[in-house]
């Protein structure tokens, strides 16, 4: 079981006790790939071969849903361009950007660039959610939302 830190609206995603990252295959099908985030209890992978993508649960679900089977390949419902950020941005910007981009996943880059793992919306929520001081970390989102026109207010 992970130890998530203490969070105060300041911790970085290299803080968080990322999960290794889980890398498929171009030649891998979609029943491989569910099979592999059943197994694993991940709703994220990254291929192996460039240039970098990704495949999420809500890519296989989209994939099925229109008519795809368990033996096409992954690369037919990969993200082509998904977000990335680097490991240095704080958990409260990750969130806001998840927000703002309706994205659920995050491809979190090294100091290299090279992808380290992956962060989901709920491993950010877990962790603002354990923040002693969840007045500070809410006044931080909310002050990444407004200021970065994630959300638009009302008049």
């Amino acid at each position: 079981m992970s130890r998530w830190p203490d969070n105060e609206g300041g911790e970085t995603l290299l803080d968080l006790p990322l999960d290794p990252l889980h890398v498929v295959s171009e030649s891998d099908t979609l029943a491989d790939v569910a099979a592999g985030f059943i197994r694993n209890g991940l709703s994220c992978a990254v291929l192996r071969e460039a240039p970098l993508r990704v495949v999420t649960e809500r890519d296989m679900v989209g994939a099925w849903g229109k008519g795809a089977g368990p033996h096409d390949q992954v690369t037919t419902v990969a993200t082509i361009r998904p977000y990335w950020v680097p490991a240095s941005m704080s958990v409260t910007d990750a969130a806001g950007l998840m927000v703002g981009l309706g994205v659920r996943h995050l491809v979190v880059l090294d100091q290299a660039g090279f992808p380290t793992g992956v962060v989901s919306m709920a491993e950010l929520l877990v962790s603002l959610l354990r923040a002693p001081s969840s007045s500070t970390v809410y006044a931080r989102f909310s002050e990444v939302l407004l200021g970065s026109g994630y959300v638009r207010t009302t008049k």
